[in-house]
């Protein structure tokens, strides 16, 4: 919008921004406003960790705050996947903030936080865009494969998807049915929504491996999974060629079909969805693809509290 007023009217002499600055502060306010009446902004109460550089960048400033979020979503995951009191995870906010978000190269970008909002110190991560989840930081040496791919540069990478394996690919395409990817073609932007959650999982689900830890090729990782271990299964030969990344999606994760409505046709949650594998059926996050829950024991309780769901993912 201002490239067009400014075109427009080249004069800045004749020019009368407070309009714009006066939309643009509205856009950051309702921005968040809406946030903080999400569950995130109740984990946070109401202190999301995000600076007003996010909330009023204009334009593809939506994609920045977007990645932001779901690195902040992220963090909660792990931090009560790691049995974390509900008290350390809302410290969360009032340590760090969020002050950058910048693509890195497809498929990762580049979150930067500010430590303690009194001091000026960053660090900024490289974030798989998809997911939340950190593969890297910038002032630290990445995992060899993740630093090679970083290092090639935007117009060498064949793309994250590029180095994904999974076993059975005349039923599967990246892990998901083929069946239930045609069958969504047909459900516009819903089907749409369902594909990306179905992504969201699949980069979610695979070898933890496949992001940090040793490095393994998808052989190995497919073995050591099957409880072979890595040195009892197929042998690989190793050379001087630099290591590529290599993500292992198990068969047991292989998606069949995705909903956002529970086996009896209630709606969900609208933060959740469900995600109908070989082995079982499992509630995640729609926004980065994190299992928060099964078909045996239903959402697990910490994340019912948080969302105000029921045992079924359904709204209370």
């Amino acid at each position: 919008m201002l490239k067009i007023v400014e075109n427009t009217y080249p004069n800045p002499k004749i020019l009368n921004f407070w309009p714009y600055l006066f939309q643009r502060q509205h856009e950051a306010d309702a921005r968040q406003s809406f946030l903080a009446s999400t569950f995130l902004g109740e984990i946070f109460a109401h202190r999301l960790p995000s600076v007003t550089t996010l909330w009023n960048a204009p334009n593809s400033g939506s994609w920045e705050l977007n990645i932001a979020v779901r690195f902040l979503l992220t963090r909660v995951w792990y931090a009560l996947s790691t049995n974390q009191s509900m008290a350390e995870v809302q410290a969360l906010a009032s340590q760090d903030a969020v002050v950058r978000v910048t693509p890195a190269i497809e498929g990762v970008c580049k979150v930067t936080i500010q430590k303690e909002r009194q001091t000026l110190e960053t660090s900024t991560y490289l974030v798989i865009e998809q997911t939340g989840e950190i593969v890297g930081q910038d002032n630290l040496a990445a995992r060899a494969d993740w630093a090679s791919y970083f290092h090639a540069g935007a117009g060498a990478s064949k793309g994250l998807w590029y180095y994904l394996r999974w076993p059975n690919h005349e039923e599967y395409t990246r892990g998901i049915s083929r069946l239930w990817l045609r069958r969504v073609e047909s459900m516009g932007e819903e089907g749409a929504a369902l594909r990306v959650v179905a992504e969201r999982y699949v980069l979610a689900s695979v070898v933890g491996n496949s992001y940090t830890g040793k490095y393994m090729t998808s052989t190995e990782m497919e073995s050591e999974f099957n409880g072979l271990g890595a040195a009892d299964g197929i042998p690989t030969y190793r050379t001087s060629k630099p290591k590529a990344v290599s993500m292992f999606l198990p068969v047991q994760h292989h998606i069949e079909s995705v909903h956002f409505s529970t086996s009896t046709k209630r709606a969900l949650h609208p933060a959740l969805a469900v995600v109908c594998t070989q082995a079982r059926e499992f509630y995640v996050l729609r926004d980065n693809g994190m299992t928060i829950g099964c078909e045996e024991d239903g959402v697990a309780s910490v994340w019912r509290g948080l969302l105000g769901c029921g045992r079924l993912g359904e709204l209370v």
